[in-house]
């Protein structure tokens, strides 16, 4: 993903393409229909960037995005809590990603239900438990059921592999 010119080129021209793509929210309800345009409009950072985190699975086999609310104050000094609209309502703040590579572990119930994803990240490396309801996970194919899912790369790990060893050698 990050170590081969032209898988990085591919997946750029991916994000590129795919960042450009417009969306409509369709409902009966006009009024829901609204909102939910209204929701999309206030989140931080945009959709478009957004769908270039979500992109990420293409190299990691999955992305997981953390659903962040927050009460449509109007503006705030505090950017998390800033909102466009002033009614009150519950809209979404982000969707922020959970990065793969601060996977703890993944916490299963007694049914082998997936509850949660267990985090590990910076500054203070503490184990932060996030919610599988209150979570968005992407797979670009779902493997085995696994949260991990399977990475659209590792079917070139070979092939760069070898590539590798022989611009070393060279």
């Amino acid at each position: 993903m990050d170590n081969d010119a032209t898988v990085g080129a591919v997946l750029y021209i991916v994000q590129v393409v795919l960042r450009q793509v417009k969306f409509d929210i369709r409902c009966e309800d006009e009024a829901l229909e609204d909102f939910v345009e209204q929701c999309f409009e206030d989140m931080r950072p945009s959709f478009a960037n957004f769908m270039c985190e979500v992109l990420s699975m293409l190299g990691y086999g999955w992305a997981l995005h953390e659903v962040v609310y927050k009460r449509r104050a109007g503006p705030s000094d505090d950017p998390t809590l800033s909102s466009k609209f002033t009614d009150g309502r519950i809209g979404w703040s982000c969707w922020d990603i959970r990065s793969q590579d601060s996977l703890f572990e993944w916490k299963w119930d007694d049914r082998n239900n997936l509850e949660a994803m267990l985090q590990q990240c910076p500054p203070s490396y503490g184990v932060r438990t996030i919610p599988m309801n209150r979570s968005l996970l992407f797979r670009p194919v779902s493997y085995k059921n696994s949260p991990e899912g399977r990475a659209l790369l590792r079917s070139a790990y070979r092939a760069w592999y070898r590539k590798r060893h022989i611009e070393n050698r060279e």
